[in-house]
């Protein structure tokens, strides 16, 4: 269980990363 909750944390920072990555790219290219 606790690994199951670590994963999912981690899961959710990279998607936070890559998405504040992607926004940060848009944003450049605009």
């Amino acid at each position: 269980m606790d690994k199951w909750s670590n994963m999912i944390i981690n899961l959710n920072l990279w998607t936070n990363c890559t998405t504040t990555m992607i926004t940060q790219m848009v944003s450049w290219i605009m």
